[in-house]
């Protein structure tokens, strides 16, 4: 790991020499500062973002700046996050209690389900949990 880590710091130090590079030699000494500010941020950032990566995710966004990758991650999983949320209302509003089984389980299970979507970002307001569930107080 130590190896990955300074080859990613090696790659994000060449980074910066080109962008440093590219920049404008008119400006504020201020301006200049901030900028330098701005871009080690980005680079403390993608360095981050990469160590705590998968190898194989490491090796997708190696080239990419912060946000390209964010960018980048948002496309791979989004697709993922919205069969998630399908697939987790499908299953809530197809919930039904068995016959014989306690009260309680079933209500959990449904708790689960819907504390779920709200973590995908789905969460059921109050309307719609009492419309489909009157039984279910939801504070």
């Amino acid at each position: 790991m130590e190896v990955e880590a300074e080859t990613i710091l090696l790659r994000l130090r060449i980074d910066l020499k080109r962008i440093q590079s590219a920049k404008v030699s008119n400006a504020s000494r201020a301006d200049k500062d901030a900028y330098k500010k701005h871009i080690n941020d980005i680079l403390d950032i993608g360095c981050l973002m990469l160590a705590i990566m998968t190898p194989e995710l490491q090796k997708r966004h190696e080239n990419m700046v912060a946000y390209d990758m964010i960018q980048h991650l948002k496309e791979l999983y989004e697709g993922q996050t919205r069969q998630e949320k399908y697939d987790t209302s499908k299953a809530l509003f197809r919930c039904k209690m068995m016959e014989g089984t306690p009260v309680g389980t079933h209500v959990l299970k449904m708790i689960g389900y819907i504390e779920s979507l709200e973590k995908l970002g789905f969460p059921l307001g109050v309307g719609i949990s009492h419309r489909c569930h009157p039984a279910i107080v939801v504070e």
